[in-house]
């Protein structure tokens, strides 16, 4: 028999294959599937025995004029420190909610290791938020895992609806669905879902990095991207402020777990603009370049929105 020339498969060939399949699971929802049953196999479940999951209320507490929901610790000062401060330098009552333990990446991680990390985590959310008087009893972390969330969106949103009912906020801070974390996207969409089952319209978006506006880009100042469902949108530049500046920094300071990756963070400035609750499935799959069958069936379960405060919301 004649030796080939070369082997029949080339490792490119391998890799090509595996990129392939990769891409085609993550079309579909059997990767958080899986992975949903290993961390129920391991005791992670919703809601007591998320890792991390701290000062969640169950009955009423005093009305918070402004809740800042952000997924992981340190996103709150990096998209919105200098908002936060102006809202307590006004004497406006905070409370800054986690949507994930901040554990790191690894979902097979031991889970001693996690609750270690996402301990020395919210410990230094205490210390960056009661820089401008958050105090640790109006800090919340919902505990869902990180890079995860979108594995319950359903329990989720369930939760962010109930805080929202107990706070009864008069402004509602979140990221924008933007292509950039996982996890800002799935927060985006679970806080803004959330507001139209509450009928919230005092809902605004931060931006962070994103396609438009990348982390090693070239971009000193953050900015939305181009959304095709949404053409009325209207940024707000928040106006630069030396001394809200030098406050960000001293708490961003104190996120010491995350030095290299805050040293990396490109903006200065912040941007705000109101949310638009709209086609949030389909924008929630483009910005995440997933099938919209994944989307429903990573939303599957979700109550049907207030139509009569939020019509174009699918």
């Amino acid at each position: 028999m004649r030796r080939p020339d070369k082997p029949l498969t080339q490792p490119t060939d391998v890799f090509n294959v595996r990129r392939k399949l990769r891409a085609t699971l993550d079309r579909t929802a059997l990767p958080d599937v899986l992975v949903r049953l290993y961390e129920r196999s391991t005791g992670i479940s919703h809601p007591s025995a998320l890792i991390g999951r701290r000062n969640v209320p169950s009955t009423a507490q005093t009305p918070s004029a402004v809740l800042a929901i952000a997924a992981h610790p340190d996103d709150e000062v990096l998209g919105l420190g200098c908002t936060l401060y102006k809202h307590r330098a006004c004497g406006d009552a905070v409370t800054v909610v986690f949507m994930t333990n901040g554990s790191g990446p690894d979902w097979g991680a031991h889970k001693a290791l996690q609750r270690t990390v996402a301990e020395a985590r919210f410990h230094e959310a205490c210390n960056a938020l009661g820089i401008i008087g958050i105090t640790p009893a109006h800090i919340l972390n919902l505990g869902f895992p990180d890079r995860g969330l979108m594995r319950y969106i359903p329990e989720a949103v369930s939760d962010v609806t109930t805080l929202f009912e107990i706070y009864r906020p008069k402004l509602v801070y979140v990221h924008a669905i933007e292509g950039g974390h996982r996890d800002h996207d799935a927060t985006s969409f679970i806080v803004q879902y959330a507001s139209t089952l509450a009928g919230l319209s005092c809902v605004y978006e931060w931006a962070e990095y994103n396609r438009d506006a990348p982390m090693n880009g070239n971009i000193s100042e953050a900015k939305f991207p181009h959304d095709p469902y949404i053409s009325d949108f209207t940024p707000s530049p928040t106006p630069f402020d030396y001394t809200a500046a030098d406050i960000r920094q001293a708490m961003l300071n104190e996120y010491v777990s995350q030095k290299y990756l805050i040293e990396r963070y490109p903006f200065t400035g912040e941007i705000l603009r109101r949310a638009h609750p709209e086609y949030l499935l389909e924008r929630f799959a483009y910005f995440r370049s997933m099938s919209l069958g994944r989307a429903k069936h990573l939303t599957r379960g979700l109550p049907k929105p207030n139509r009569s405060t939020h019509p174009a919301t699918t």
